[in-house]
């Protein structure tokens, strides 16, 4: 006849003799979470171009306009050339510069000497009337006004006067009102 225990000697018998076990199970099950955050494996493949038709027919009108000793740069994401300020606790900060690490600008327009930004500008289609659209561009309005760095709203065309886009860049660098 077996000898018999108490229950709570049972059970300390159990767990010191299972630990093991439980200890395996628990790996095993850290290894499956581990391995199944993998990324899978995926193929990408080249843009054709680097701007959209539209945006490279601005950019070739615009061009000729910039000032002496500028540059002009495209697709620009928006937290290289804005950043939170002020006090924020980590977590806030780390929100706010999501908020624009995935966003970019259509153009920026640069000094020539140290690339510092002087001027967004971003080519308005029709996509800016959908209203996620809008939500996005009134927050990035919103970023760039507080940066203190102008943004020039252009809405897109078939063909544009460059005398009237140059006075939209002159009056938008020196920080006047502008008609679109």
């Amino acid at each position: 006849m077996p000898p018999s225990f108490p229950p709570e000697s049972a059970l300390t018998l159990l767990v010191s003799q299972a630990w093991p076990l439980l200890v395996i199970v628990a790996v095993l099950i850290l290894v499956k979470r581990l391995l199944s955050r993998r990324r899978p494996e995926v193929a990408y493949r080249q843009q054709k171009a680097l701007l959209t038709p539209a945006e490279r027919s601005f950019f070739g009108v615009l061009q000729p306009l910039l000032p002496p000793h500028h540059y002009l740069v495209f697709k620009v994401r928006l937290a290289d050339i804005i950043t939170p300020a002020g006090r924020l606790s980590r977590p806030d900060w780390q929100r706010a510069f999501n908020g624009v690490s995935a966003k970019h600008i259509d153009f920026l327009l640069c000094r020539s000497d140290d690339l510092s930004p002087v001027m967004a500008i971003e080519l308005d289609d029709r996509s800016h009337q959908k209203k996620d659209r809008a939500d996005r561009d009134g927050f990035v309005e919103a970023a760039l006004k507080s940066a203190h760095l102008p943004l020039l709203r252009v809405d897109a065309q078939k063909s544009y006067t460059p005398s009237e886009l140059r006075e939209k860049l002159i009056s938008t660098i020196h920080n006047q009102p502008v008609n679109r």
